[in-house]
């Protein structure tokens, strides 16, 4: 799939299918997220794959209100293993590039798994001491996410992005370029035209169905 069309069509989906994922899409998906960049390319990543009916239960329990989730066949926890990053970064290294590298690995994951047509979401709230218990977490390693996939049971809407302009300064917070010199000219046409995109792919879904 072209990068951009990867980009602005994932969305975060909390309805799937039943169907199953073939573990050699979960791998894939896997491998993508190894190549995140980490700080000193540590690789603080481990990720723990849970496709047990059971299990999944237990730990969509301790996601608050989130009981969707036990629609998806596949549940992802990412952890951050401390133990490297902290042995070169010390303390900074934990409270920072641990989960700086474990959101890219995250990001590198979400996409490629678009990519192959499956769909994702994030999740962020959680017990994290008694999900480290079920799951024989060690206490020099983290979880810091905890990622759904499978195929999507509706079709989602995706939510709307602000202007680029909304979030770029310059030299300083807060200093933006005035209208007149807006460093991006073409960014109302391009957001035109990636909705000419997804009105496309979802014209496409509706003629499938």
């Amino acid at each position: 799939m072209e990068l951009d069309k990867c980009i602005v069509g994932r969305k975060s989906i909390r309805s799937f299918k039943s169907n199953d994922v073939d573990h050699k899409l979960i791998a894939e998906c896997l491998n993508a997220a190894r190549y995140a960049p980490s700080a000193g390319n540590s690789q603080n990543w481990k990720f723990i794959v849970i496709t047990d009916k059971s299990l999944r239960s237990q730990v969509v329990k301790l996601c608050d209100d989130n009981e969707w989730m036990v629609s998806a066949p596949v549940l992802i926890v990412v952890c951050s293993d401390l133990s490297k990053i902290t042995k070169f970064y010390g303390s900074r290294g934990e409270a920072l590039y641990s989960i700086q590298g474990v959101a890219a690995s995250i990001q590198n994951l979400l996409l490629k798994a678009h990519d192959l047509g499956l769909s994702s979401c994030w999740i962020g709230t959680f017990d994290e001491v008694e999900l480290s218990r079920i799951l024989n977490i060690p206490g020099d390693a983290r979880p810091q996410a905890i990622i759904c996939l499978g195929y999507s049971k509706l079709d989602e809407e995706s939510i709307g992005r602000e202007p680029l302009d909304n979030f770029v300064f310059y030299g300083s917070w807060g200093n933006r370029l005035d209208n007149s010199r807006s460093a991006f000219p073409l960014s109302k046409h391009i957001d035109h035209h990636l909705e000419k995109i997804k009105d496309k792919i979802h014209e496409s879904f509706v003629k499938k169905k």
